[in-house]
């Protein structure tokens, strides 16, 4: 089951079709939790709208909340730490 606070990555990806697909992408390659290579496939291209491993994933909020306020909305992070810091659901007991 998903916690209503986890991040829905196909929502926001949903938001951003309605706004516009053609707008710029975050040019940010790196993790700003690990540093690492986010592999971001809109920041390769740089533009929205093409396939991305987000696309698929569910981030949980406090994952989200480890990111520092300077760096919120700059880049994306890495599959490693949104699997690392978002545990399966098979893993959430109530």
């Amino acid at each position: 089951m998903r916690n209503p606070d986890d991040f829905d990555l196909v929502a926001a990806d949903r938001a951003c079709a309605a706004d516009g697909f053609n707008r710029p992408a975050l040019r940010n390659p790196l993790c700003p939790l690990c540093g690492q290579v986010n592999q971001c496939a809109p920041a390769a291209a740089g533009r929205l709208g093409v396939d991305c491993w987000c696309s698929r994933a569910t981030i949980a909020a406090a994952t989200l909340a480890r990111i520092g306020a300077a760096d919120l909305r700059q880049a994306c992070i890495c599959p490693s730490c949104a699997a690392e810091l978002s545990p399966p659901a098979a893993d959430l007991r109530p």
